[in-house]
């Protein structure tokens, strides 16, 4: 039996359904070079990409993941195989998969996003160059932010 990675089942069903990288891109609203990794098995998928692929092929994160060989047959919380019909979409952003929100894993990938080399905060000689009206700056922000979060947290209640 010949098993297919992640990338070359990203691949097969790009061509069923006549789709370019740029296409498929687009629709699980990812950068086309990390498409291009992810199918040429470069890059591991995370599971909110497998998920958004899962959708808009309309095909079972089972048979993406290997498990099935069969894009409608899935492996039950019992163990047993089960036929499962996905709903096929036009587009899926990962982002609508509802998680708990981590706000150090968002501040890290602010960080990452913005480029910063190690952690900024860790970094005293960093620190050393501020001013002491950049040190003010610095705490009103702070002050602003941890207020806001207040006053969000008092309106959920």
């Amino acid at each position: 039996m010949i098993t297919l990675h992640i990338g070359q089942l990203i691949e097969k069903e790009m061509d069923k359904n006549e789709w370019t990288q740029k296409q498929l891109a687009e629709k699980v609203k990812m950068n086309t070079s990390v498409l291009n990794r992810i199918i040429k098995g470069k890059r591991p998928v995370d599971q909110d990409e497998i998920v958004a692929f899962s959708k808009v092929f309309g095909v079972t994160t089972d048979y993406l993941l290997g498990i099935s060989g069969h894009p409608d047959v899935g492996v039950g919380k019992d163990g047993q195989l089960e036929i499962q019909f996905p709903e096929k979409v036009d587009s899926f952003d990962p982002a609508e998969i509802k998680k708990e929100f981590d706000s150090l894993a968002e501040i890290n990938k602010i960080i990452d996003e913005l480029g910063i080399e190690g952690m900024f905060f860790n970094d005293i000689e960093a620190w050393k160059n501020f001013t002491p009206e950049d040190v003010e700056d610095l705490r009103k922000h702070f002050e602003w932010i941890a207020h806001r979060a207040q006053e969000r947290n008092k309106e959920k209640k």
